[in-house]
């Protein structure tokens, strides 16, 4: 649940994978 929750705000671009940028930018 929390994976999939964090995953979906990270996921910004709606690209269907967290790419390092968007994950770093997301924190």
């Amino acid at each position: 649940f929390f994976t999939d929750r964090v995953f979906r705000v990270f996921d910004r671009d709606g690209s269907g994978s967290v790419s390092l940028e968007e994950f770093l930018d997301s924190i």
